[in-house]
């Protein structure tokens, strides 16, 4: 198993032949102050199996942590990696919606990726103060 992509983005579709078209990749949201909430985000991964991974059932995991190792979010869900169509590998792609994802405080944040309780990546994501522009107040990226 090889994650071939791991990004944080506002929006992703999949094509019916598996293309991922991805808009707004993003490693860092903003806020006017802290716990802050962001309303709705992806995270999109696009991960090649062998061969000999191929048509089993798994089990895949996100858990958002913060820069202590406190995790704020875990989310479990099946991951079934589809038989082969060729001979060598199988590559299965996956668009996790996060609503209403809770930030706590402000600083460096990573999305640790699992499989079958194996890591397999980790997306970092920064939570940064913004300073509300002359006259007006800053919201949540």
């Amino acid at each position: 198993m090889q994650v071939r992509m791991a990004v944080v983005a506002d929006y992703v579709n999949e094509t019916n032949d598996a293309k991922l078209n991805v808009l707004g990749i993003f490693d860092t949201v903003f806020a006017s102050s802290f716990p802050a909430t962001h309303a709705e985000l992806r995270l999109v991964l696009s991960i090649e199996f062998a061969a000999a991974e191929c048509g089993t059932e798994r089990e895949l995991t996100v858990d958002f942590i913060d820069q202590d190792g406190k995790s704020v979010v875990r989310i479990s869900q099946p991951f079934g990696v589809p038989p082969s169509t060729n001979a060598n590998r199988q590559i299965k792609n996956a668009i996790l919606v996060l609503r209403g994802l809770p930030i706590p405080h402000e600083g460096m944040f990573e999305f640790y990726v699992l499989m079958n309780d194996n890591e397999i990546v980790r997306v970092p994501l920064l939570a940064a103060l913004r300073e509300p522009a002359a006259g007006g107040s800053a919201t949540t990226n």
